[in-house]
């Protein structure tokens, strides 16, 4: 009977390690046509650019916490750049990524000119998926072993 304690225990410890984090993930919507960024990010009252919704707001208390997910509505274009570090997210981790990406049919496109469309800066944890990046700006030196990129 001890060793089925034992077990039990084991099994209940990795369920709340592995699921419990994302319990508190909250996913944040962007929307250029209907949004405003004094909303709070919400899918019935989503931010509408990247500049003062998503890098200033940020999510809860201002952080993006592991499990987040900031999602732009397809089909819409958003310029500016997305710039996201440890000033306003946790790191996610490889169960309970940040993740960046669209919402709807189709894709979303970042369209950042001649600046970074995304900078990614001291983070780990980190997954951008079904967006499009449009810009002309290139980078050099990029360490991406901590984000995975998914189209």
């Amino acid at each position: 009977m001890r060793k089925y304690e034992i077990y039990k225990f084991i099994l209940l410890a990795w369920i709340g390690l592995t699921f419990i984090p994302s319990l508190g993930a909250t996913t944040y919507y962007v929307n250029s046509v209907t949004g405003l960024d004094t909303w709070p990010g919400t899918l019935a009252q989503p931010w509408r650019t990247i500049a003062n919704g998503v890098n200033t707001l940020g999510g809860t208390f201002g952080v993006y916490q592991a499990g987040d997910a900031i999602l732009f509505n397809s089909g819409q274009t958003f310029n500016g750049s997305i710039a996201l570090g440890s000033w306003n997210c946790k790191n996610g981790t490889s169960v309970n990524p940040i993740t960046l990406g669209s919402y709807g049919t189709g894709r979303a496109t970042i369209s950042s000119g001649n600046t970074l469309a995304l900078q990614v800066i001291e983070l780990g944890g980190f997954h951008v998926t079904n967006l499009n990046f449009i810009g002309t700006s290139l980078v050099n030196n990029v360490d991406s072993s901590d984000l995975t990129p998914k189209n």
